[in-house]
């Protein structure tokens, strides 16, 4: 506050008081405290917004994007910085959290110059007020936040306090909430209640809260609640102090975190009866379900809710089943006990009971259904872990992996069906009402397809048919696993039975694997995440899917070379392809990923893929799969940015001519957007005159843009286009730039995600001789770019950033940098002419 104060003058201070209220309301009203009392654009001032304690970071990016989007709908058109927002959250270990990226630390640590400050405003307090001491609040940052004044002021409060009383109970609970929950409550009203104060006496001031509780109550504050309705809350003066009172309680009157919690689980008369009652159900939800995320603000991730991490294992059995009982229809606390069981106590069959009943509570949801697919995986995981020496498996046990495989398998199949559906947003369960999230894409379901896949061919290769250290069964298992292949017929072999039982799963497993790594490369690749933690989230998920293909790259992608015969074209074609599979060149975005510049040997092994594909165009070239020759075009356009002068890229004119072929097969209504961003990258006119190329280029457009939100608007959910290339000055393959590229005329910069998100790349001069920059007319956030002289058409072009541009039907000249994406061509550093 003191903040906003000494910078009143430079900006309009604001304060967020009610995080409740809809974004788009905030968005509305910092709208009009930036254009009050102005003539133009130029006289804005901008809001200093201060919000306490958003409960998890990316809340600030949303309120960001709605603030955005309400100026862009009402054409408050800008140049500089209208909005900063500060986010002041609450940290147990500031220094961790502050590397966050526009994060610093402010810890519980007065300078000498505030501590003498402390010691004078202490004198003015004494002359005016007897019981200053009481003043914790105060007392507490007078010392510094000394833990043992601390200890001692709750030691002395509780000393003779009775655990049998209602005092006792009250202190105790809101103690336990305050520790683990942020603003958690319990209202006036629902203290009176339970502390059994009643008004029968009209003629006498009725009995407050305060007066039952006595002493104690130099604990407790009043403070006004916003949430579920308005009304007066009570609450312990400060966290340390609640999460001292816990430690005070369990020492001196034996009343633990369990049974605080049981206590609390237990009291109907919260549940029941009272204003506040909706809030007080949430928070003791919270208290039980929600868990620290890193990628939301938090010190660290937890598997389970921090009162629960605090918990032991029969604690927490007994804490969650209460919750459960007390809240029926919360899914979410059947899934808990489902993780409990199979993570924690390795008991895999009580696991499946709560991991059902979550299920049939909310069949809907991803994320349950991804629980119930864990508890099958990790029992599969646990055995092979704890065989890791065996060398064989009885069929029984073969019988009933394989089975716990099939079903994991269909379970993450569910899951990944039910995330690409919003109905499972009606089952989902938000901590806090005040918490906001973009809507999530969860990819859990496809990861945990890959590794169960793994883990049965690990089960298989313990059977006598693949057994792994028999060489010659190795080809045999592919063939098998691929749907190429059966297992020889012995009816009288049990394990034959068993794999004849399971080979209508077992013959897809390699199909199924595919399909998800294929999966993960769409959706890293061409897509990006919104804001910065995610992508260090997202970055060890991209680690371990990577650790998986290597493992299936061993197993699938091994060259034949051994085969002989008249076939023996074939077996080369074959081998190509598994070589280019191996290198994850075999799809769209397995390409475009090597234009990352953290990618190994990326020049080298692009050479090698242009090489592959060469030689399988070479082999029948009319007959070639249309996939092919899509990518035999867009390897020879990543070699180009990666190596220019390579011998190996085929000649512009050529790839021009196989783009022409691809796109007059497929026309203009092909379900993926591969054809149509490759004819955005190849035909894009160099001049204003058009060639037989160009002059379909807007078509071409609409189509990529058509086909992406076919294929991929769903996982836009959490996620957005990756700019994959740029626009460059120069002609032919060579005037398409890559992000690394432009990143070298700049050298090392010291934040690069702040770099390119806060659009200062495109101040820089460097880019004037190396982007090429077009003109155009922009009409709200669309902009078209107008080519010919007789025949005229006008490209599409999405601006990212439209600061500078006016909303509704003006219509201006610009001018901006182009940038080519998965979904269609972006207009960055935009300029009004």
């Amino acid at each position: 506050m003191h903040v906003l104060w000494d910078l009143k003058k430079k900006f309009r201070c604001a304060v967020l008081k009610n995080k409740t209220t809809d974004f788009e309301e905030i968005g509305e009203q910092v709208s009009k405290l930036i254009s009050y009392k102005t003539n133009s654009h130029q006289d804005y001032i901008p809001v200093l917004l201060l919000v306490d304690d958003f409960q998890e970071q990316e809340n600030t990016y949303i309120l960001q994007n709605a603030i955005n989007s309400y100026l862009a709908e009402k054409g408050l058109r800008y140049e500089k910085t209208l909005v900063i927002i500060l986010n002041c959250m609450r940290s147990q270990n500031p220094d961790e959290s502050a590397k966050l990226a526009d994060s610093i630390s402010l810890k519980y640590q007065l300078s000498p110059t505030e501590q003498r400050a402390f010691e004078a405003k202490l004198q003015e307090i004494e002359k005016e007020y007897k019981n200053c001491e009481n003043f914790y609040s105060f007392m507490i940052l007078k010392s510094n936040f000394d833990t043992s004044y601390i200890e001692n002021v709750v030691k002395n409060i509780l000393k003779e306090l009775d655990a049998h009383q209602k005092k006792a109970q009250l202190i105790s609970f809101l103690a336990l909430l305050n520790t683990y929950v942020t603003d958690s409550t319990i209202s006036v009203s629902q203290c009176e209640i339970f502390l059994g104060i009643t008004y029968t006496n009209k003629f006498r001031q009725p009995e407050s809260v305060e007066d039952n509780m006595g002493t104690y109550s130099t604990l407790l504050i009043r403070t006004e609640v916003l949430e579920h309705g308005r009304y007066t809350g009570i609450r312990m003066i400060h966290p340390l102090i609640a999460d001292y009172c816990l430690r005070e309680l369990e020492k001196s009157c034996n009343m633990d975190k369990c049974q605080i919690a049981l206590n609390i689980l237990e009291e109907n008369i919260f549940y029941d009866s009272g204003i506040g009652r909706d809030k007080f159900k949430h928070d003791v939800q919270t208290l039980l379900l929600t868990r620290q995320r890193k990628e939301h603000g938090a010190e660290t991730d937890t598997l389970f809710s921090p009162l629960i991490e605090a918990l032991q294992n029969e604690e927490t059995e007994k804490v969650l089943t209460a919750g459960s009982d007390r809240f029926p229809q919360n899914a979410f606390i059947c899934q808990a006990l489902a993780r409990h069981f199979y993570i924690k106590e390795k008991d895999f069959k009580t696991a499946l009971v709560w991991a059902n009943l979550a299920k049939k509570k909310a069949p809907k949801n991803s994320y349950i259904s991804d629980t119930l697919g864990q508890v099958y995986k990790s029992e599969i995981k646990w055995w092979l872990d704890k065989n890791e020496a065996c060398r064989t498996i009885s069929a029984n046990d073969l019988k009933h992996f394989l089975e716990a495989s099939e079903k994991a398998s269909k379970a993450f199949r569910d899951s990944q069906q039910q995330t690409d559906s919003k109905d499972y947003e009606t089952e989902a369960w938000s901590p806090q009402k005040s918490q906001r999230r973009y809507d999530t894409y969860n990819t859990a379901g496809f990861f945990g397809e890959i590794e169960v896949g793994l883990y049965a061919i690990q089960i298989l290769q313990l059977t006598p048919f693949f057994h792994k250290e028999n060489e010659s069964l190795k080809e045999s298992m592919v063939q098998f696993l691929s749907g190429k292949g059966n297992i020889p017929p012995d009816p009288k072999n049990e394990y034959y039975v068993v794999l004849s039982q399971f080979a209508p799963h077992l013959q897809n497993l390699q199909t199924d694997l595919k399909r998800c790594f294929d999966f993960f490369v769409d959706y890293m690749v061409l897509l990006k995440p919104r804001n910065t933690p995610k992508e260090i989230t997202e970055l060890l998920v991209s680690k371990k899917v990577s650790r998986c293909f290597k493992k299936y790259i061993d197993l699938f992608c091994l060259d034949s070379s051994s085969l002989q015969g008249k076939e023996i074209q074939l077996f080369q074609e074959e081998n190509c392809r598994k070589r280019i599979e191996a290198l994850r060149a075999d799809t769209f975005s397995g390409l475009l990923e090597y234009l990352n510049p953290n990618h190994k040997d990326a020049a080298t092994n692009m050479e090698n893929i242009v090489i592959s594909y060469t030689f399988l165009l070479q082999q029948n070239p009319n007959k070639r799969p249309t996939k092919e020759k899509q990518n035999f075009i867009l390897a020879n356009i990543i070699l180009s940015c990666l190596k220019p002068n390579s011998k190996h890229i085929q000649p512009f004119i050529l790839l021009k001519k196989h783009l022409r072929e691809v796109l007059q097969h497929v026309g203009l209504c092909h379900p993926h957007p591969d054809p149509y961003f490759l004819a955005c990258l190849l035909f894009w006119p160099e001049d204003t005159e058009l060639d037989q190329d160009s002059e379909q280029i807007e078509r071409y457009v609409s189509s990529l843009n058509r086909a992406f939100r076919r294929q991929y608007k769903h996982m836009c959910r959490a996620r957005q286009p990756s700019t994959l290339l740029y626009l460059g000055k120069k002609k032919g393959l060579n005037s398409l730039v890559h992000k690394a590229e432009i990143e070298q005329l700049f050298g090392k910069v010291q934040d690069s995600n702040s770099f390119w998100k806060s659009g200062d790349v495109w101040e820089r001069k460097e880019l004037r001789d190396f982007l090429r920059r077009l003109d155009g007319q922009a009409e709200g956030r669309l902009i078209s770019v107008e080519y010919g002289t007789e025949a005229k058409i006008k490209i599409p072009v999405t601006s990212v950033y439209s600061g500078p541009l006016r909303s509704g039907r003006n219509i201006e000249r610009v001018s901006f940098y182009l940038g080519f994406s998965i979904e269609g061509p972006l207009a960055y550093g935009i300029k009004v002419i």
